[in-house]
């Protein structure tokens, strides 16, 4: 069974400090829906690892901005 990621709700500075650190291994992915578009920045240990340790969330909808980290 996957282990769950672990969600924590982080501030639009933490969002973006990650998204721009240059010390950091960052991919991001921008998925757009219906009314609402998400931006990911997935963080990784090393270059090359297949997957990351954690990723910074930014959904922006009617609703407003939501920001949220997952911790895999």
């Amino acid at each position: 069974m996957k282990n769950q990621p672990i969600i924590t709700g982080i501030t639009r500075d933490e969002f973006e400090d990650t998204l721009y650190n240059p010390d950091l291994v960052v991919v991001q992915k921008d998925v757009t829906g219906h009314l609402e578009h998400t931006q990911i920045a997935y963080v990784y240990e090393n270059a090359g690892d297949a997957l990351p340790i954690y990723g910074m969330f930014r959904q922006i909808s009617n609703d407003g901005t939501e920001y949220w980290k997952e911790t895999y």
